[in-house]
């Protein structure tokens, strides 16, 4: 009887062995895989990228594999969050709108292959780089084709920031327009009249480059106005 019972014991815990692994196999088949929710996250960055981008490399950080979130019954939604900017690093979200409703966020690495302007030779702060200073190379940057120069013509009156050595890959970020008019320099405050030009001289109370605001002094009349920065020497004032 003793050895009856020993054995219907084990039969029974074999069988209840037998029905944890299914249920837990069962839990295993009601959970979204991870993988999809990093592929829905990628796929609708790539979505929304300008047509123009070239190629582009995207890749969603790993998420926790600790993560349990329960299978979605209809197809994954993902969407940019509102007032996301598209740069280097970009979040995104992907839910789940029926059954067990789930959101979670996604971060995202975006890298561009581009022909960008490289520096041959180091250049200092304010300089202006001219062609003979820079080679075009295929380069795998940060974010998208547009944070990389990759014109000389897009140089035209910028100047550099900061100094930069040789091997640099030139962005917008590190230039600033030539400046045409220096604070404390004498210019010329151009006016329209009832259709008529008025020209009188002023000093620039501030640096101003081309087409920005500045204030200038009426050396006639000690006023000070506001104008737009026309040339390197005249200043044009809106009456």
């Amino acid at each position: 009887m003793r050895a009856y019972r020993s054995s219907l014991l084990s039969s029974l815990m074999c069988c209840l062995s037998l029905v944890g692994l299914v249920s837990q196999a069962a839990r295993a088949d009601n959970l979204e895989s991870l993988s999809d929710i990093q592929n829905a996250a990628e796929q609708h960055l790539r979505s929304v990228l300008p047509t123009n981008s070239g190629t582009v490399h995207i890749k969603a950080d790993n998420l926790d594999s600790r993560l349990r979130l329960s299978a979605c019954m209809k197809p994954l939604e993902a969407f940019l969050p509102s007032g996301a900017n598209i740069g280097s690093r970009v979040t995104v979200g992907v839910r789940c709108t029926q059954g067990t409703q789930w959101t979670i966020y996604l971060p995202l690495n975006i890298e561009s292959e581009v022909s960008a302007l490289v520096l041959n030779k180091a250049l200092a702060r304010n300089a202006a780089v001219t062609p003979q200073d820079v080679t075009s190379q295929v380069q795998r940057i940060q974010g998208l084709g547009s944070n990389a120069i990759q014109s000389i013509n897009e140089l035209n009156g910028q100047r550099l920031k900061r100094d930069l050595s040789a091997g640099t890959v030139l962005s917008p970020a590190m230039f600033q327009p030539e400046l045409l008019i220096k604070r404390g320099q004498q210019v010329t405050v151009l006016a329209m009249i009832g259709g008529i030009e008025v020209r009188t001289q002023g000093v620039a109370l501030s640096d101003g480059a081309a087409s920005s605001r500045i204030r200038v002094k009426n050396l006639n009349s000690a006023k000070v106005v506001e104008g737009l920065v026309d040339t390197n020497s005249v200043v044009r004032v809106e009456l």
